[in-house]
C-alpha cells in the first residue's frame, strides 16, 4: 500500500518533461496509477474481480477514451471488472474495442489499437440503470451493434 507521506515522492512525468507529484493529480489518475502499480508488482492476477466506480471523474474526454482502452486491456489480462460510468465516451469506446474482435490481429494496428485491446463481445455485459429504477440489459444490443458495424453515438442511444 502506498502511504500518503510516500505519495509526495512519486511523480508523474508529463510529455513536456514536467514532473507532477501524484498527490497533485486527479483522483481518477491516482486510481488508475494504483491499478498500474498493482499489475506491475503482480498484486493483481488473472481471475481477480475489481469494482471501479466512475473512472471518468475529472478527466478530459480524450483521457476517458484512454481509460476505456485501459479497462479493455485489464479484461484482456484476465481481470474481471464491474465498472459504473456516466460517460457515453467510455461506453462508445468499449463498443469500438468489442467491434475489433471482428478483425484479424494484424489489422488492429491500422486502427491505432494493439492485440491486447479488443474484447470478446460474448464476455461483456452492459446494463443501463434508469432513474425510475428499471434495469435494462444492453448486452445483446451491444453484440448486435458490433455485428452490423454501425456504432451509434451513445448519447443518442441513451436519450432513446
Amino acid at each position: 500500500m502506498i502511504r500518503q507521506s510516500s505519495i509526495h515522492r512519486i511523480f508523474l512525468e508529463l510529455e513536456e518533461g514536467k514532473k507532477v507529484p501524484i498527490c497533485n493529480t486527479s483522483a481518477s489518475i491516482r486510481e488508475v496509477l494504483l491499478l498500474y502499480f498493482m499489475l506491475r508488482v503482480n498484486y493483481l492476477k488473472s481471475g481477480d474481480l475489481l469494482f471501479i466506480e466512475e473512472p471518468e471523474t475529472e478527466l478530459h474526454p480524450e483521457k476517458q477514451i484512454d481509460i476505456a482502452r485501459l479497462l479493455a486491456k485489464l479484461v484482456h489480462a484476465g481481470l474481471k471488472l464491474v465498472v459504473s460510468t456516466h460517460s457515453d465516451l467510455i461506453l462508445q469506446e468499449i463498443i469500438v474495442v468489442i467491434a475489433l474482435s471482428k478483425f484479424k490481429s494484424n489489422e488492429y494496428e491500422r486502427f491505432g489499437y494493439d492485440e491486447s485491446t479488443y474484447l470478446n463481445p460474448d464476455e461483456v455485459a452492459v446494463y443501463v440503470f434508469h432513474r425510475d429504477v428499471r434495469i435494462e440489459d444492453w448486452s445483446q444490443y451491444i453484440r448486435d451493434v458490433t455485428k452490423t458495424g454501425e456504432i451509434p453515438y451513445m448519447t443518442e442511444v441513451v436519450k432513446e
